[in-house]
């Protein structure tokens, strides 16, 4: 699952985009300006971990978002080890050991 902030929507603010293999849905956010979020802070946390996000903004722009561990975790793009498979195909050459023997040999 993705997650994003969403483009405004009506009924309210801001929105989380939550995208899935399956489906996408959207869901509204908790909107606090920055020193209110400063203030409220414990409750903010609590709502987090609870599955609830808030929005903090700063002169009405966003400005950082407090999200459950488990939401970010989903939202973070993962790269993949084997992504990497074959983006070194012909760094070394046509025979990696010549080339690597090369390179020692100017050691000695």
């Amino acid at each position: 699952m993705k997650s994003t902030i969403a483009e405004p929507a009506q009924g309210f603010a801001f929105g989380i985009k939550c995208t899935d293999r399956t489906e996408s849905t959207t869901m509204p956010l908790h909107t606090v300006g920055l020193q209110q979020g400063r203030n409220t802070l414990p409750e903010l946390a609590s709502r987090a971990n609870a599955g609830e996000p808030s929005l903090l903004t700063r002169h009405g722009k966003p400005y950082a978002a407090i999200v459950s561990p488990d939401m970010l975790a989903k939202g973070r793009p993962r790269s993949r080890f084997l992504a990497l498979r074959g983006s070194g195909k012909g760094l070394w050459g046509r025979t990696p050991s010549k080339a690597i023997a090369d390179m020692r040999s100017e050691w000695d």
